[in-house]
């Protein structure tokens, strides 16, 4: 939900088998276990803007001396999320002094994962409106998303505090305490959310979350399916139930889940990428490649894309190609240890064993305990 979103699907990859013999051969095969879509993944979570499945009423009563703030809460309902966020732009740049613009704004932008402009905008609308428990519940959100989980418990606690019956905020901060791993803060609190306002999208989306990561995936799904009900014309719901079919590999139903999130959201680029992982996952790479590339094209700056066609390509031994995009998916980023290593492992497999070792060490200096750069620095001894 999520990249926030923090997925918890998994992507398939064979696992390394590293002997010399095989090495020297080029027979080198790599299994990780690859992170999927954040919150998403993420990777989302539901649209209202108060305590159920409909915007709340304006923050403070701002008057909307543009017709932007109407237009962008119809957007919204509608699932046009990329359309909602400009008009709710649109009306804070003609009202900058409207409170719900930017309450509304941050909520969008999140569910758009562009998380850092969310914590600006979600911090204008509480400067604005401080006592409006949707403006703290949307910022705590906008930071849970972004990784920042301490402040999004503590901003969702203070919106509790303010109207401990707005079922989104307890939603957001039953969400934030699952992502701090306190499943039963997690878990009593998103129960809580749903019996105050059974029609809350957030509430049920949310506790499918809490319900997912502790594995309980057949509540989780039925969780899922009733925010879905809700919300039927939202998109990112459709990833969080696919997400789940996938993990249980129930590919059918992960399929028709991730193809109506595209159907709804063609410029979504998690929607292409999710649906490619199922056919990577059967082993169908053509079709996995060209739904990775179909996410690229969506948004260019969307990178798990990148590793994944690297993943697909290293599997049919394409060690050039794969070197291609796991170097520029390390470049964009360069802290992840595992896309070093492999870099590395597609450069070995490539005899370009002195730039292999470069990679190797600089993906065991981000992570010394990581068997693929430990295995690689060894290979590539006394090779140049």
């Amino acid at each position: 939900m999520g990249v926030k979103r923090k997925r918890r699907s998994r992507l398939f990859v064979p696992l390394v088998v590293l002997f010399l013999a095989a090495v020297v051969f080029g027979g080198v095969y790599l299994v990780v276990s690859l992170p999927v879509l954040m919150k998403g993944s993420q990777t989302g979570a539901g649209v209202s803007g108060g305590t159920g499945g409909t915007p709340a009423a304006p923050t403070g009563k701002p008057v909307d001396r543009t017709p932007y703030l109407a237009i962008g809460m119809d957007k919204l309902k509608a699932g046009q999320i990329a359309d909602a966020a400009k008009a709710f732009e649109s009306a804070t740049q003609l009202d900058p002094q409207n409170a719900e613009a930017y309450t509304q704004w941050a909520r969008s932008l999140t569910l758009l994962h562009r998380t850092g402009q969310a914590v600006a905008a979600g911090q204008r609308a509480v400067e604005l409106a401080p006592s409006s428990s949707m403006a703290l519940a949307n910022l705590a959100q906008a930071y849970d998303w972004n990784g920042d989980y301490d402040k999004a418990i503590q901003t969702a606690q203070r919106a509790v505090g303010l109207d401990p019956k707005n079922a989104a905020a307890q939603a957001f901060l039953a969400e934030a305490y699952a992502d701090k791993t306190q499943w039963e803060l997690a878990l009593t609190t998103a129960r809580r959310a749903v019996q105050l306002d059974d029609n809350s999208i957030e509430a049920h989306r949310t506790l499918g979350y809490v319900l997912e990561k502790q594995a309980a995936y057949e509540e989780a799904i039925k969780e899922y399916q009733r925010a879905i009900e809700l919300g039927p014309n939202l998109g990112y719901l459709y990833l969080d139930l696919g997400a789940v079919y996938r993990g249980q590999r129930r590919d059918a139903d992960a399929i028709a889940a991730f193809q109506k999130e595209i159907e709804i959201q063609p410029d979504e680029p998690r929607g292409y990428s999710s649906l490619g992982l199922v056919y990577y996952n059967q082993g169908i790479y053509p079709q996995a490649i060209d739904l990775f590339q179909k996410s690229l094209l969506a948004d260019p700056q969307y990178s798990p894309p990148l590793e994944y066609l690297g993943w697909s390509y290293y599997v049919q031994k394409d060690y050039a190609n794969a070197a291609t995009y796991f170097e520029k998916a390390a470049l964009i980023k360069p802290g992840d240890a595992t896309r070093q290593a492999a870099f590395g492992w597609s450069l070995y497999n490539l005899q370009r064993y002195g730039e292999a070792r470069v990679a190797f060490q600089k993906a065991a200096q981000l992570d010394p305990s990581l068997d693929l750069a430990k295995q690689g620095l060894a290979a590539t001894q006394g090779k140049e």
